[in-house]
């Protein structure tokens, strides 16, 4: 009985070793490497291999070939060794928080007014208030005078801001844009802060997620200046994220 007994938990410290064993194998087997860990690898292969040519030249007494074989053969090593770092940090923020994501708001909207160029800028600020930093930011928006409410945007489609798209947009950090509206006359002004012209801004924001895979995501807004409370409120349509 007592035999039994010890094959039996041979026997089940043998299948749990095992379990664990193909459990490793499995996270490995699903592991996906990063671009900036790719580039760190290919720049630190292209340092060795251009090392070895710089090398090579050295012997055959070709001196002015291998310096600057040499040189590059460090810019690549000093590559590969940025990449490493971005790398490392970019994972240290997955372990401290995997389920982080990106997400941008709209954190802020004001408006003043040109009257010399007879234009009204809307101010626009929008915020990373998510735990990951999102990527190829890019924002579309466009200002809009009704006479009426509006129950859903119109058919004028938001313009992109003429600027290239940001790269990163790290956790906290906001953005601010001006949108004009030209051609608003100062009485046009007035009515809007008197309640009796209605002043909108609409558009989208999209951006990357890469904290784990490419996603791709969409913030669509739309903000009301209310004349009672002197600020933009967030309209009932056309607020969403996809």
């Amino acid at each position: 009985m007592k035999k039994n007994r010890g094959d039996k938990a041979s026997n089940d410290k043998t299948n749990a070793k095992r379990k664990r064993q193909s459990r490793k194998q499995l996270a490995t087997a699903q592991y996906k490497r990063s671009r900036m860990e790719i580039a760190a690898y290919i720049a630190g292969i292209g340092a060795v291999v251009v090392f070895g040519i710089a090398a090579l030249l050295g012997v055959l007494h070709m001196r002015d070939a291998s310096i600057w074989t040499t040189w590059a053969a460090c810019l690549l090593t000093l590559t590969g060794g940025f990449c490493w770092l971005q790398d490392r940090e970019w994972k240290k923020d997955t372990v401290r928080a995997p389920n982080a994501r990106p997400r941008l708001e709209i954190a802020q909207i004001g408006f003043d007014y040109d009257a010399p160029d007879q234009t009204l800028n809307i101010k626009l600020t929008v915020e990373n208030v998510g735990d990951a930093a999102a990527s190829d930011v890019t924002l579309r928006d466009i200002g809009y005078i009704a006479r009426q409410p509006l129950t859903e945007v119109p058919a004028i489609e938001p313009v992109k801001i003429p600027a290239p798209p940001l790269k990163t947009m790290s956790p906290g950090r906001r953005i601010v844009r001006a949108t004009p509206v030209k051609n608003i006359t100062p009485e046009f002004v007035n009515e809007v802060r008197k309640g009796q012209t209605f002043l909108y801004i609409y558009g989208v924001i999209t951006y990357v997620d890469r904290t784990s895979t490419e996603v791709y995501h969409q913030r669509k807004f739309c903000a009301q200046y209310d004349s009672a409370a002197r600020l933009f409120l967030e309209c009932p349509f056309h607020n969403s994220e996809d």
